[in-house]
């Protein structure tokens, strides 16, 4: 019951029961430079929460980094998992681009500009002109997390990006209520579409096209991963999964806070 005191969760709830346990990995696949892909999963729960650090290098290596770092919490004690739950984190997407120190991957593209949507299009945007890839899921990266993600069907993916300070759902079910949960756990603002800029073929537009709900995950800054507010914004999402019944893809989820 204290965790969830520490989250602002309400007491009434019933506790859930927390474990630590040796992390698998477990090998995706490859980047095109053949670096491997491989993603660290703690807890055998019914329930999958994963998290991706590394869509973008360069400017947003910070991400990889928060996202090594709550990997390395679930062992020393510092993140325990609710055994109703099973947290998988893959620190970093671009390992060609965290190598090379790019942005983009070992082909220049943009890998949040190459996932199969209704909006994709070959000339993509971010702060200026960026290429999408010659067609969706055209580098060996986003076809590997795509395969993963549809193979293991996560209750929510978390993507981590920088910077601006604030947390966007898709509209898969569920995935609204997850991001308004993780924002205030996070002490992050919460939005409901991103509007400074158009995005097309996207990672998380592309989940929902298959009911997964996925949210994009904006840090603060660049030079601090901010551990301690995305810790306490990935123990409140995992809490509150663990104490609720799976969405019914049917019915959808309230954006309203329990």
């Amino acid at each position: 019951m204290l965790l969830a005191v520490l989250v602002g969760l309400p007491l009434g709830r019933a506790a859930a029961s927390y474990i630590t346990a040796p992390a698998v990995a477990v090998r995706i696949g490859a980047s095109l430079q053949n670096r491997p892909l491989d993603v660290m999963c703690v807890g055998t729960g019914t329930q999958t929460v994963l998290i991706v650090g590394g869509m973008h290098t360069g400017p947003e290596v910070i991400t990889s980094t928060l996202a090594q770092e709550i990997a390395v919490a679930t062992q020393t004690g510092d993140l325990p998992v609710p055994a109703a739950l099973r947290l998988c984190v893959l620190p970093t997407l671009n390992m060609d681009g965290l190598a090379l120190g790019q942005r983009t991957n070992g082909n220049d593209v943009d890998l949040n500009r190459n996932w199969p949507t209704a909006s994709w299009q070959a000339e993509a945007f971010h702060s200026g002109p960026v290429g999408a890839g010659a067609q969706p899921l055209s580098e060996p990266e986003t076809r590997a997390l795509y395969d993963y993600a549809l193979g293991t069907n996560p209750d929510v993916v978390l993507m981590l990006h920088c910077c601006g300070g604030l947390v966007e759902a898709n509209e898969a079910p569920g995935a609204a209520q997850f991001a308004a949960v993780y924002a205030a756990g996070a002490s992050l603002g919460y939005i409901e579409e991103w509007k400074a800029y158009p995005v097309t073929g996207q990672f998380i537009d592309s989940m929902e096209e298959h009911g997964i709900a996925a949210m994009d995950i904006e840090m603060v800054g660049r030079d601090d991963t901010g551990f301690a507010a995305h810790r306490a914004g990935v123990v409140a999402l995992m809490y509150y999964i663990a104490t609720h019944p799976p969405v019914d893809a049917a019915a959808g989820a309230s954006t309203t806070l329990p």
